[in-house]
């Protein structure tokens, strides 16, 4: 298994403001530039190469989407915090076991996992890790001469996003390479 980080240098757009790129999407942009250079995807079509979903990486960590939680503080703006909590540093989730329960106390916030193992988050997680920009656009009836504005929504991410890669080999480096605007590091 490799970790794949690419950095985005403009805004993109998958679905209805999605914030990452989803596994298929991944699948589909592969099997496009292998076609491209007229290359087989066969590992892909058996089943042997396979794609996670991306999330953020921050100097060199992945930040995983926390699963669901329930949260315990008794102070308010704390309380709201913690459930703004999307992404926390892999090696906490690693070394936690579910079912989760986040916990404040004072200025700590703390992970709690199976009822036993408590771990500080420091600043080991990600309220968000990128903004919606909004552009907008206008186009005009030709019958009627009218104008018709919308809005295109698109996500800029903060941090470079990463997925996980089973069965890297040639192909598979060629095809992330010719897929263009990406920086690539394997880890």
């Amino acid at each position: 298994m490799k970790l794949i980080t690419l950095k985005f240098l403009s805004p993109f757009k998958i679905g209805e403001k999605e914030n990452y790129v989803d596994s298929i999407t991944l699948y589909r942009a592969f099997i496009k530039a292998l076609t491209l250079l007229g290359y087989s995807f066969e590992e892909i079509r058996k089943g042997d190469v396979k794609f996670s979903s991306t999330f953020p990486v921050v100097s060199n960590r992945p930040y995983l989407k926390i699963p669901f939680r329930r949260v315990e503080c008794n102070e308010r703006t704390m309380d709201k915090e913690l459930r703004k909590i999307e992404y926390i540093d892999v090696d906490i989730l690693r070394s936690v076991e579910p079912p989760y329960l986040l916990q404040c106390q004072g200025e700590r916030r703390y992970l709690v996992g199976n009822g036993v193992e408590r771990l500080e988050l420091e600043n080991k997680y990600l309220t968000s890790h990128g903004g919606i920009i909004v552009e907008y656009k206008n186009r005009i009836d030709r019958l009627v001469n009218s104008a018709d504005i919308y809005t295109s929504p698109s996500f800029m991410p903060k941090h470079d996003l990463g997925f996980f890669c089973y069965h890297v080999g040639q192909r598979i480096r060629q095809g992330l390479k010719a897929l263009g605007e990406t920086w690539y590091r394997e880890g």
